[in-house]
Formats: structure tokens, sequence, C-alpha cells
């Protein structure tokens, strides 16, 4: 059997977790690793038996991948994504697709003149509560889909924004909706109804002393399609002090033109 060979780009915590993805399935290969900084590229390899390297255009011209795995900060996406699909490997890029919709459009047409496909994490479509929902509007239990609601409590540490130099920022993350990394939430629903047409966010931020971030303690977005989906997320007053646990709960309710409801109830 040939098996499908799979190279990373991006040596931190979510590299790891592809690594050990790639790794049960038995039709590929993990064969390199790319990363800017060197000693972990290179540590990052002998954990996972690969070849390493610094730039993502000498990794493809000696590995010869036929898929990159790309899992960089969110404004680092674009040009390993382009380089690799110019190049006509197929890129499986890590949410958010990028930090701009310039970068987005930009890969976008890689793809398209490459022929190479380009696909982007969203792993959460694949859970049993958000298939339920998928099911329920495809098979026409709730009729025409014409309002969705998204409520999430959750919470991120003072550890997990200064784990990494460009968490919590806007320049290196995007803005509120990327900064905590819950716009996917939307996407319940984007995958559902079909075609997104307008995106609206608002959000009160909380200023962390010391780390220089600026942090939503909520966020209230909408995104218009076949009918409204809504998404308030809620942080807790103070985002300086620890919790007992970390904690993140969804509620999804999606209301359609027949009198039924369909309720789910998400966690982690």
């Amino acid at each position: 059997m040939i098996k499908t060979r799979v190279a990373l780009v991006g040596c931190g915590k979510v590299g790891g977790l592809h690594c050990k993805a790639v790794a049960q399935i038995p039709e590929a290969e993990f064969i390199a690793v790319c990363d800017a900084d060197s000693s972990r590229a290179s540590k990052f390899a002998i954990e996972h038996k690969a070849l390493a390297f610094t730039t993502i255009e000498e990794m493809i011209l000696k590995a010869k991948p036929d898929v990159l795995l790309i899992a960089t900060p969110h404004p680092l996406h674009r040009q390993p994504t382009v380089a690799a699909l110019n190049a006509g490997v197929h890129v499986l890029v890590e949410k958010p697709m990028a930090a701009s919709i310039e970068d987005c459009d930009a890969m976008i047409a890689a793809a398209k003149s490459s022929g190479a496909t380009l696909g982007v994490i969203s792993q959460r479509r694949f859970f049993e509560p958000v298939l339920r929902m998928k099911h329920a509007i495809d098979t026409g239990k709730i009729g025409k889909p014409l309002l969705g609601f998204f409520l999430m409590y959750s919470w991120r540490s003072l550890e997990y924004y200064s784990s990494d130099p460009w968490r919590g920022k806007w320049s290196t993350e995007g803005g509120a909706c990327l900064s905590i990394n819950r716009l996917t939430n939307l996407i319940y629903f984007a995958g559902s109804w079909g075609q997104s047409q307008r995106f609206r966010a608002i959000s009160k931020t909380s200023i962390i002393r010391g780390l220089k971030l600026k942090i939503p303690q909520w966020l209230h977005s909408a995104l218009l399609m076949a009918g409204w989906a809504v998404f308030l997320q809620v942080f807790p007053r103070s985002l300086e002090f620890t919790p007992r646990y970390m904690f993140m709960v969804r509620m999804v309710h999606l209301l359609g033109l027949k009198p039924i409801a369909v309720q789910l109830l998400l966690q982690a």
C-alpha cells in the first residue's frame, strides 16, 4: 500500500495533536516538520521520527509531501499554505483559516489555480449533537430554519494567553472573534444552513494588567444566512482570577417554520 506522505508546519501544542492523529491513520505516514525555530523543529522531528526543516520551500523540495498540515499562529497561515498549494501539495489548515480576508482570498485563489485541495479544520461539525442538529435540518424536521441561538459560557486562563506571545493581541489574532477562538461556533449553523451572507460582531474587552492584552468579557455576533444565527459568549466579570476548574458550556437552540425546536447542550 502506498501511503499518503504528510508534513507539518508549526511545531507547537496543536501541531503535536495533529501528529498523534496522523499516527492513527494506517494509510498515512508522517515524514517532515517545519518551524522557524530550528531547535524546536529538531526536537519535534526526533520525537515523531521525521525530517526537520526551517523553510517551507526546502521541506516541499526535499521531503515531497502529498499533504501539508498548517498549525502556525493565525497570521502565519497564508505563506506556507500558498507555497504548498502552488507546488501541488494538498493543505489542511487549522482554524481560523487566516487573520484577514485578504489572506483567505489569497489561499483560496492558490487552491483554485493549482487544483490542489485546501481544507480548514472544523472538528466540532462531527460532534454527535451537531450531527443531530444538521440531520433535523436536512430531513425537514423543523422546516425552513429561521433562528439559531448559541449561548456559551467559557473561560481562558492567564496561563493560556501568556503561553504564546501572539495570543490575545488584535495584530496577531485578528480581533475579539478570533482571539477567543470561538467564531467557529457559528459554523454549527453555517455548515447546516449553507452559504453565509453577512457577519457582524461587537464585544466588550477587559485589559489584563502586565500582559497588555485586551480580552473580551463578552462577545455578541450575528451571521445572516437563510435565517439568523445569533451567538453570545459570556466570560467571568474578572479575567484575572483563576477558577477552580476550566469550564466551557455551549447551548444551541434552533427554530424553524414547523413548531418543533432543536436544543442541544455541548460540554467542552
